[in-house]
């Protein structure tokens, strides 16, 4: 079994480096778990989308697991424009960081799906999770459809829902690092302010380029929403390049280069806006750049301020 950190930031799914492996099982114990799978005929409703759903699970949610489990998970799965070879069953285990996770497997070579539609049995042994920093307690694990784009990349197609197991196994140190973790709805907050900023910025240079008479009465506002926030944007840069240094460390992404192209990624959505949708775009962007951050974001400054200040950061990320 290998456990493999992964990330899926901003509609990416970028797999990380390999971990370790298990302690074989004695001879005394049960049976191993073993992968299986059995084909399923096409359900209705399912040709236009990839699906998963977890249909059983052993120990079951919310049990206590301890280094010695191996939990057994049943899977049924419908893939829409299935091709052999391409799409396999991920167990994944989230980090602290929402869309970060660590993912178990107990075969050192990818197990590609057999057929569009069928069910799966997949095992995950859980020992080596104890001792990984960054995964999140009590754990929260979902499967999810992955494509295989490349030979260190995929693309992820459908998830199941989460479910959670806590362990009284966990150390002190790990407990420690679960109680200093951020709470997720400050990732969630951050996101939102990044968005704020970068869907606004790119909307106006979309207008002033594709529609240059809007820049008589964007230009000053634009310029002057920028002096603004200055400070807030500048932390903002400052904390989201903390959070992708976090995602792909011990990984061959640059974080300086996926964070720009996480920003690029809203300019492309700007391209492709019809010149009517980006007038009335540009029409109701004035409002924004002339209003005060706090009257859209105002509920996120404040979970992220408070974030901020409880890791004794001289300056909040915005008043």
């Amino acid at each position: 079994m290998s456990c493999i950190r992964g990330a899926r930031l901003l509609g990416a799914s970028i797999v990380l480096v390999a971990g370790f492996a298990t302690e074989a099982a004695s001879k005394d114990k049960p049976p191993p778990c073993v992968y299986s799978e059995q084909p399923l005929a096409a359900a209705v409703g399912t040709a236009g989308h990839s699906r998963l759903l977890l249909t059983a699970i052993t120990p079951a949610a919310g049990e206590a697991v301890h280094p010695d489990t191996v939990i057994g998970i049943d899977v049924e799965y419908h893939v829409a424009n299935f091709a052999p070879g391409r799409y396999q069953l991920v167990i994944n285990f989230s980090d602290f960081i929402p869309g970060s996770t660590t993912t178990v497997d107990d075969n050192e070579d990818p197990r590609f799906l057999a057929q569009a539609h069928g069910t799966a049995h997949l095992c995950a042994t859980v020992r080596g999770l104890f001792p990984k920093e960054d995964v999140r307690w009590p754990l929260q694990m979902y499967i999810s459809l992955q494509e295989s784009t490349g030979a260190r990349s995929s693309t992820l197609h459908a998830e199941t829902r989460r479910v959670a197991f806590p362990s009284p196994d966990l150390s002190a140190r790990a407990q420690e690092r679960q109680n200093l973790a951020p709470p997720e709805d400050y990732f969630y907050a951050l996101d939102a302010i990044f968005m704020y900023r970068e869907e606004h910025a790119a909307a106006y240079r979309a207008c002033v380029a594709r529609l240059p008479d809007t820049a008589a009465t964007l230009d000053e506002p634009f310029r002057a929403w920028n002096e603004r926030n200055r400070a807030m944007f500048q932390q903002l840069d400052a904390l989201q390049l903390e959070r992708y240094i976090q995602v792909f460390r011990g990984s061959t992404g640059v974080p300086e280069q996926e964070l720009k192209e996480a920003r690029d990624e809203f300019d492309t959505y700007m391209g492709r806006q019809p010149d009517v949708a980006l007038r009335n775009r540009c029409t109701r962007l004035r409002l924004v750049l002339t209003g005060e951050a706090g009257e859209f974001i105002g509920r996120y400054l404040r979970i992220v301020n408070e974030h901020v200040a409880s890791r004794s950061v001289s300056k909040p990320a915005a008043r």
